[in-house]
């Protein structure tokens, strides 16, 4: 109430990302971001390899499955 107003926007204002003035891209560069290791990004790789193989041989056996069965109907 006796504070002034421009230490009270102060304390009632959320903290953002963005420092007064500052443009989003000076921001975004501002930013530190976790970067992958050549491991990292090599696993993340094989993960995503092996993903794509399994549902292959899924979508493999189910068209395998159900095409004699649309056949006959």
């Amino acid at each position: 109430a006796d504070i002034p107003l421009q230490k009270r926007a102060r304390f009632t204002t959320l903290t953002s990302r963005y420092e007064i003035g500052e443009s989003s891209v000076a921001a975004a560069v501002r930013q530190i971001r976790p970067t992958l290791t050549i491991a990292e990004s090599r696993r993340a790789d094989g993960k995503l390899i092996g993903r794509l193989r399994r549902e292959r041989r899924y979508f493999r056996t189910v068209a395998i499955t159900y095409s004699p069965e649309v056949a006959h109907s």
